[in-house]
């Protein structure tokens, strides 16, 4: 991928050099990698050519590789390049549509068959593999969930909502008595949800009486269609059966040409770890495993989540699995030696202070760590101030003082809403005793997306103000922030942090990664820096005031920081104590105003 960046014109030349080749791997691996540099350097030379290359040699046949991962790659490309209008003007993009026409995958395969293939290929490891070790487990199960046992040849299988909504449907079409009884069931059963409070004899009551009434054949149908409603049993439609599947994956992955014979001298992969060289019977298994999500894709249903219903696949998100890869993540060099910080008025260090006065024992902090937060929550930073967006910081002191354990933690999140609207977003936060900075804090990129993939889509595909469960006002979170770990992607050593601001601003404001390695820094068309992550002490992600204010002010929004500090000692025996400060700070007429609020337990 980094080749790919530098060298623009080297995606499509690969691709025609390598598209006829039988090994889907490196076809998968060619695909993913270009997409990745698409995402990190969107320039219109790159896009144009890389659509046209995919077109042409992917989506230019009867039918695509019968392998979804390629598929999946192939189709982004070309969606990237349409949202641009730089997709090649003789192509249909509704030829990126699902079905494909490959043949449904037949599971008439036994375990007794495969082990007969396995003799005769010398070894059983990708006939366990395949049917009770790791790669049964850990990849094939959850490769193959989201697909339903049901043909797309046949209706759709509803969800329990679904069939819900169809039995009151029919309750209403009879009117009278059964539709009265039917909506005082209803309202009883939310009334009481809302209020957390339900009365199980009541609700027993409407619903023997609504049962009595109906006519024998929806009376017979109520405990399977309405029943799981009323008592929030519900059921997803049933999914495929990974067992066959592990079984067909094993058969084609010898298939394929693996025998101990040909390849004597492969080493065991042990762990779930991917490894950086796969081993070839391993590679079979992953290229077989995409070959039947690619079938499954074309020939049956993908299964609802709560109440979207069944429907045809039509992207990576509709069947998501962690990828063992982040095409849009370069690893950091070796070499990369890490800039001196520019000093920055930052929150002042948490400190567990010695304390050796048993009388203090229990409550051994001196100091309210957010007692005034105005002189620390800007900055500035290259002689441009800037706004504190996200800080986090805790430290533990487990053997101080006797057999006392003392911890210290903070945090700090700017949350965007609606002008107008801080109150609400004030009062809902300094309410929300049981649940932390959950929900205020930064979010980590929505499933199914890849850490630099979102920032070039349309900013109505990601939601930006969504309502909070801890008030009434709209919040959103101007930033993604996160991490991969190495488990994740074998390419990278430890854990890789990433922070990408939300499509709305990236767009707005036309913003640029200068350093596809640098995942902390985010540039204005004028070079000047609009978002940057500091190392050192909580990692403090700074946004520029200047350029972020006549953003909100032009959209209409406000911000508001929200702030939690949380002090605990914990005693032998096990007892606890903790103290949290919540707050809440914003700009008023240019000073920094807030308010505290503070529990004991």
């Amino acid at each position: 991928m980094n080749l790919q960046i530098g060298a623009p014109t080297l995606f499509p030349y690969l691709m025609n050099l390598f598209h006829t080749i039988d090994d889907f791997y490196i076809l998968d691996r060619l695909l993913a990698s270009g997409y990745g540099a698409i995402c990190l350097d969107p320039s219109n030379e790159r896009l144009t050519t890389a659509a046209k290359a995919v077109a042409d040699v992917i989506f230019g046949t009867v039918e695509p590789p019968v392998h979804l991962s390629i598929r999946d790659w192939a189709r982004s490309i070309l969606e990237r390049a349409a949202e641009r209008n730089l997709a090649p003007k003789d192509f249909n993009m509704d030829q990126l549509r699902q079905p494909f026409g490959s043949v449904a995958p037949m599971f008439n395969f036994t375990k007794d068959d495969l082990e007969a293939i396995a003799i005769t290929a010398g070894d059983n490891t990708i006939s366990r593999s395949c049917r009770v070790d790791d790669f049964f487990i850990y990849e094939i199960k959850p490769a193959i969930s989201s697909f339903t046992e049901t043909l797309l040849t046949e209706p759709p299988p509803l969800t329990q909502d679904e069939r819900a909504d169809r039995f009151e449907d029919s309750v209403y079409d009879l009117g009278g008595a059964p539709e009265l009884m039917l909506e005082a069931l209803l309202s009883t059963v939310s009334t009481a949800r809302k209020r957390q409070n339900m009365s199980d004899e009541i609700i027993h009551s409407l619903e023997t009486a609504f049962v009595s009434c109906l006519p024998e054949a929806l009376r017979l149908d109520y405990a399977t269609e309405l029943a799981p409603k009323i008592h929030r049993q519900f059921q997803p439609p049933e999914t495929c059966n990974p067992e066959p599947v592990g079984l067909w994956v094993g058969r084609r992955a010898y298939e394929l040409g693996w025998t101990k014979d040909r390849f004597p001298h492969e080493q065991h992969s042990s762990g779930r770890k991917r490894q950086v060289i796969e081993r070839i019977g391993k590679k079979y298994q992953w290229i077989a495993l995409e070959e039947v999500k690619a079938r499954l894709a074309d020939n049956f249903w993908v299964k609802a989540e709560y109440d979207k219903g069944t429907r045809i696949y039509q992207s990576r998100q509709d069947a998501w699995v962690c990828d063992r890869i982040d095409p849009t993540i370069l690893p950091p060099k070796e070499d990369n030696t890490l800039l001196p910080e520019p000093s920055f008025i930052g929150p002042p260090p948490l400190l567990i202070e010695e304390i050796k006065d048993a009388e203090f024992a229990l409550w051994p902090f001196l100091a309210d760590h957010f007692d005034n937060p105005e002189d620390w929550l800007t900055g500035m930073l290259d002689g441009r101030q800037c706004l504190i967006a996200d800080w986090s910081e805790s430290i533990d002191d487990e053997h101080s003082f006797d057999a006392f354990r003392r911890q210290a933690q903070a945090f700090v999140s700017l949350v965007v809403h609606k002008a107008g609207d801080r109150q609400k977003v004030v009062n809902g936060f300094l309410k929300n005793h049981n649940h932390g900075i959950d929900g205020w804090s930064l979010k980590e990129k929505p499933d199914g997306y890849f850490v630099y993939e979102f920032s070039l889509m349309s900013p109505d595909e990601i939601p930006f103000l969504e309502s909070s469960r801890y008030g009434d006002a709209e919040i959103a979170m101007p930033i993604f922030t996160g991490y991969i770990e190495d488990i994740s992607d074998c390419s990278i050593k430890g854990n890789v942090q990433y922070t990408v601001p939300h499509p709305r601003i990236h767009q707005a404001l036309g913003l640029s990664i200068p350093e596809p390695r640098n995942r902390g820094l985010w540039l204005l068309p004028d070079g000047q820096v609009f978002l940057r992550r500091l190392e050192g002490r909580g990692s403090p992600l700074l946004l520029d005031k200047k350029c972020f204010d006549e953003w909100c002010l032009s959209e209409g929004l406000e911000y508001t920081w929200v702030y939690i500090g949380e002090r605990s000692t914990y005693e032998e025996m096990g007892d606890a104590y903790r103290r949290r400060t919540l707050g809440a700070a914003w700009y008023e007429n240019g000073i920094v105003k807030f308010k505290n609020n503070q529990r004991d337990d």
